[in-house]
């Protein structure tokens, strides 16, 4: 069963990906999967840790009382939701 995954991209990274599929005669979609099974596939890429590690360069600040995975901790998510 096939399901839906959305990402959001740069509109140069889009027309590099649509053109990059088109030389490749492929759809946008067969080279994101193609690239999604390179990752997985690859050990070393699969395990880089959690999504903060692999986003880190991204924060421009971090409260420095605060753990550097919250999701990794189980008593942080209480009450979340509620």
């Amino acid at each position: 069963m096939k399901t839906t995954l959305s990402i959001k991209v740069s509109n140069q990274e889009k027309l590099k990906l649509k053109r990059v599929a088109k030389s490749r005669n492929k759809t946008p979609s067969d080279l994101i999967r193609e690239a999604l099974g390179l990752v997985l596939s690859n050990p070393e890429l699969a395990n880089e840790g959690s999504c903060y590690a692999v986003a880190e360069d991204l924060f421009q600040y971090r409260s420095g009382n605060l753990p550097s995975d919250l999701s990794s901790r189980k008593d942080h998510l209480k009450g979340f939701g509620k």
